[in-house]
């Protein structure tokens, strides 16, 4: 340890257990600047040089990329027996590519991508793959998750998607479907089967009325024949006089 101008510059040692994995100098650097830029991980007061940073020769201007592991399946392709092989896989595989590789880039720098991985599942494609990330930071499975998670616009099933093995907690919020809803639904229906019924009862009925119209016969309007133009015959006592009978005489000879 060494005091320069009201600064500490410290220099350590570390040791690592037997069954431990060994971490790369990179690694080591990378997790110290971790800590360094994200305060809520080790709370402190100390202000640290990330530029001042070394292990074993490696510092922030010459740290290894960063490697991620990405697995998801994209669903509905389009690939499928019928589709050209030797054209249409390596351009669907060139798309996902660039889909991610966009998405990624929203956050971090992507150096290399490349797909290690691909099977196919009836129409769906399944990848995996691996990023390598210029970052100073160990990147956060979680925030990554959350980035990747956007591809879900893109027919990505999120229910597949990992990152260095990590999966989404909860990849499909819950929507609870309103009541209202149900209700609206219930009286679309009700309404969808009730019009035929009711169309079919006022076409019936009003076809009965009419026929019962036309074939009712009317009252005989007294005001109405004494006010038409139609002479009637004349009635007196002569005529209810009982004519006499008239006898009439027949024989023959048989």
């Amino acid at each position: 340890m060494m005091h320069r101008n009201g600064s500490v510059k410290v220099k350590s040692e570390l040791v690592f257990q037997n069954d431990a994995v060994l971490p790369s100098s990179s690694d080591v650097v990378r997790t110290v600047l971790t800590h360094v830029y994200r305060k809520d991980l080790v709370p402190t007061d100390l202000e640290i040089d990330a530029n001042s940073v070394v292990c074993n020769g490696y510092s922030l201007a010459n740290l290894v990329p960063e490697r991620m592991t990405i697995e998801f399946t994209a669903l509905s392709t389009g690939f499928g027996p019928w589709s050209d092989d030797s054209a249409f896989y390596p351009e669907l595989l060139e798309h996902l590519k660039n889909l991610v590789v966009e998405t990624l880039e929203e956050k971090y720098l992507v150096q290399e991508f490349n797909i290690t991985r691909s099977i196919r599942l009836q129409g769906d494609v399944n990848l995996q793959a691996t990023a390598l990330l210029i970052t100073s930071v160990h990147v956060d499975d979680v925030e990554a998750l959350q980035l990747l998670s956007n591809l879900v616009n893109n027919s990505v099933d999120l229910r597949s998607l990992k990152v260095n093995g990590a999966r989404l907690d909860r990849p499909y919020e819950r929507i609870h479907f309103p009541g209202f809803g149900i209700a609206i639904i219930l009286l679309c229906g009700l309404a969808i089967v009730s019009l035929p019924i009711l169309a079919f009862l006022c076409w019936k009925y009003r076809f009965c009325a009419a026929c019962q119209k036309s074939f009712a016969f009317e009252a005989w309007d007294v005001e109405r024949e004494n006010a038409s133009n139609i002479p009637l015959p004349e009635v007196n006592p002569e005529s209810y006089r009982l004519r006499e009978p008239i006898y009439v005489n027949y024989s023959f000879n048989s």
